[in-house]
């Protein structure tokens, strides 16, 4: 039976040996399996693991997640069945391609959301 670290070469303390598991003070543990020829390692380091790394991506992808859900929820209480034409609207003039016929749609749908800030807004643009 293996008896030194296979990273750190030190010897295994007696209470670290389970079997055929074996836990060092350098923070190597993994599983010591021994054949008739050669000797195996199974390697699972918490030194060197990404799992820190996984789990704060993980948790960056769920924090994104929620946000869109947060915002899909906001944009349907505020917009209703017109979300997805606000959407649109919006994109579009972010890259400055809104229409007349563009601007007199929201002002239309601002109108029917009773949202006289954006309907004037609308209609300011859309009269330029």
């Amino acid at each position: 039976m293996l008896t030194n670290c296979p990273r750190c070469s030190s010897n295994f303390e007696a209470g670290k040996v389970i079997g055929d598991s074996a836990i060092c003070n350098c923070g190597w543990s993994g599983q010591i399996t021994t054949g008739k020829k050669k000797k195996s390692f199974s390697f699972s380091s918490p030194a060197h693991s990404s799992k820190k790394k996984m789990s704060s991506k993980s948790l960056i992808q769920l924090g994104l997640a929620a946000l869109a859900v947060v915002g899909f929820s906001y944009g349907a209480k505020e917009w209703g069945g017109f979300m997805v034409e606000r959407g649109v609207y919006v994109m579009k003039s972010t890259v400055k391609l809104n229409s007349s016929a563009d601007e007199f749609r929201m002002a239309v749908i601002c109108h029917k959301l009773v949202k006289p800030d954006c309907k004037q807004s609308a209609l300011a643009s859309a009269y330029k």
